[in-house]
């Protein structure tokens, strides 16, 4: 009976809009009603990405590093850490509606290269506005992340926005290569966690830790990027003449 309600909600997409198998569809969220919509438009036969925040292998690369911390710094760094991660995960979650825009059309073969590149720029340059604000007004920031309590952070808040901005463009090229229905990537993104918790397991010091951190995010980043242009560079096949 719980359930009743939201599974009747997910069927009523099907009442609005009609799908067919060669539809794409992208549900934005992956919690229980997330879940429903996705089994039910499933069921149509069209292309399905569900884009959220739970079972996701960059999901597991995003929050590894404040595990490590508080095993590897003393309680004080590690809880500046967390606060600095609050404004990361705010960097990463503001360009949400890039991917919600530009996934169509990243699934689409012959403007699948142009929208990637188009979205990285609009994710980088929102990045980079937060990064300068992180730094030029970086005490408003610390009202954001915990206020003077954490005041010895403050001078990092950048770090960690441009942590923010390089997972939040990470986010966007997972979900083109799902968008092309790829999955070797995935070992790429394994890789980037063995490496984070072998290096970053022998660091002492915040500033470090965040060093090792950003450099990994950038080194999968710089490997995916140029997976993805170099696939998508590959000419698309002539659409036949009715």
């Amino acid at each position: 009976a719980v359930f009743t309600e939201p599974l009747a909600a997910a069927l009523e997409i099907q009442n609005q809009i009609t799908l067919h198998p060669e539809n794409r569809v992208l549900v934005v969220g992956d919690g229980k009603l997330g879940q429903l919509i996705a089994r039910t438009l499933k069921q149509t036969g069209c292309y399905l990405c569900v884009a959220g925040r739970h079972d996701d292998k960059l999901a597991m690369l995003s929050n590894l590093d404040i595990v490590v911390a508080r095993n590897v710094l003393d309680d004080h760094d590690a809880g500046l850490y967390a606060a600095g991660l609050i404004l990361t995960k705010a960097v990463l979650f503001l360009p949400q509606f890039v991917v919600v825009v530009a996934f169509p059309a990243m699934s689409t073969p012959a403007q699948r290269r142009r929208a990637l590149l188009r979205s990285l720029f609009v994710v980088g340059l929102l990045g980079v506005v937060c990064t300068l604000g992180a730094w030029l007004l970086s005490g408003l920031a610390m009202v954001f992340v915990g206020g003077g309590e954490y005041a010895d952070v403050e001078s990092r808040l950048w770090v960690f926005a441009v942590l923010g901005t390089l997972l939040a463009m990470l986010q966007l090229l997972v979900y083109s290569v799902l968008a092309r229905r790829g999955t070797k990537t995935t070992y790429l993104v394994w890789m980037a966690v063995i490496a984070m918790i072998v290096l970053a397991s022998t660091v002492e010091q915040l500033g470090t830790l965040a060093a090792v951190v950003v450099c990994i995010d950038a080194a999968l980043f710089a490997a995916l990027l140029g997976i993805s242009l170099w696939r998508l560079k590959e000419p698309v096949p002539a659409q036949p003449e009715d």
